[in-house]
């Protein structure tokens, strides 16, 4: 797609050359990047209402500016400059916002990205069901690019992805094929489009985003019934998201949702991505949860609320807490003392293994 002049132009350069995750296009202000999870203003020209409707025109397809007359926002990707991006697009009161994810035109392998060994091998399962959790931009599309990417060079599968927008590319490898399919210029809807997947002969199901309970019965059963199913969560903690998938079905379904969830999980990852000491660059910080015998026990029980203590006594299994590997992160030198504490999740429990006598 070509852009539309050189300011648009100068704003990616920008991006690219700044080493930013996102650009943020908002009347009032000139344009923002987000580098190392902080905003930086570009000094450039303060964006009008007429900037971003001229931008909207040039970058968004017809069908999603019409879904963006009809709806008030839209999602989608594109490449520009020989760069991927996730674009999404909104109205609001001073006219259009537009926010762009950059994405990285390389994969990098999950042990570059600091995955658990345990997450790795519960990748190379047949079936069953693998959850990367965490706010949005956590880094949980580049951990499931990751582990993809892994299957895809390494085993004889078929895989089927369903992405509302795609961002990374995947090529078929010797042994192994691939099909992307976005929401909504391939199919209609994730449901519909995982219902249409099984019928695909897949052996990996990736499934971008789960929102609703019709997702969730689909993603659960088709990891029940032989499919390895990757799939994320906006939920913050491991614990947090069995009880996600579990409330969002209705009350007379949940016991049977658990007996299916007992059986399917394989691993929870719930991340963050936390800034270097060095400033710059941030590094990935987990909790993992990986389903051996006592959580697909407790699961099946209804006694989410022991998770959190099966993991912290469960490191041989693969499992680590959220607020260990700050304390790792922090002792190998990659973290400040100030960040792990800024990102501890029980910071009176943290705080004296660091040394510090900071409880807020």
């Amino acid at each position: 797609m070509e852009t539309q002049g050189p300011m648009i132009d100068k704003i990616l350069r920008a991006a690219v050359q700044g080493q930013a995750s996102d650009i943020h296009l908002a009347v009032g202000v000139p344009p923002v990047i987000r580098k190392h999870g902080e905003l930086r203003r570009l000094d450039t020209t303060v964006l009008t209402a007429e900037h971003l409707a001229e931008y909207v025109r040039g970058l968004a397809p017809e069908q999603f500016q019409l879904e963006l007359q009809q709806t008030g926002s839209c999602n989608f990707s594109l490449e520009l400059k020989g760069r991927a991006f996730r674009v999404n697009i909104c109205r609001e009161r001073r006219g259009h916002s537009i926010v762009m994810r950059l994405i990285s035109n390389t994969i990098c392998t999950p042990e570059e990205l600091g995955v658990a060994k345990s997450v790795i091998q519960a990748a190379k399962s047949r079936n069953g069901l693998i959850l990367i959790t965490g706010a949005t931009g956590s880094g949980k599309s580049t951990t499931l690019a990751s582990l993809l990417d892994m299957l895809l060079r390494t085993s004889s599968i078929r895989v089927v992805t369903i992405e509302q927008p795609i961002e990374y590319r995947f090529e078929h490898h010797e042994r192994s094929l691939v099909t992307q399919r976005e929401v909504p210029v391939h199919t209609r809807d994730f449901a519909d489009a995982m219902v249409d997947s099984l019928r695909q002969d897949p052996d990996v199901l990736m499934v971008g985003e789960l929102r609703t309970c019709a997702e969730m019965r689909v993603a659960i059963t088709a990891a029940e019934t032989g499919h390895l199913v990757f799939a994320t969560l906006h939920t913050s903690s491991a614990p947090e998201s069995v009880d996600r998938l579990v409330g969002s079905f209705p009350t007379d379904e949940q016991n049977l949702i658990r007996m299916q969830l007992g059986s399917a999980l394989r691993a929870v990852v719930s991340q963050s991505l936390v800034p270097l000491k060095s400033g710059n660059g941030r590094v990935m910080v987990h909790e993992v949860l990986c389903a051996n015998a006592a959580v697909s026990n407790l699961i099946r029980q209804a006694q989410t609320n022991r998770l959190e203590s099966t993991i912290q006594t469960s490191a041989k299994d693969g499992m680590m807490m959220f607020d260990d590997h700050l304390e790792a992160r922090y002792r190998a030198g990659l973290i400040s003392k100030e960040t792990a504490m800024t990102y501890a999740r029980n910071k009176a429990a943290l705080a004296p293994k660091l040394g510090s006598s900071e409880t807020e």
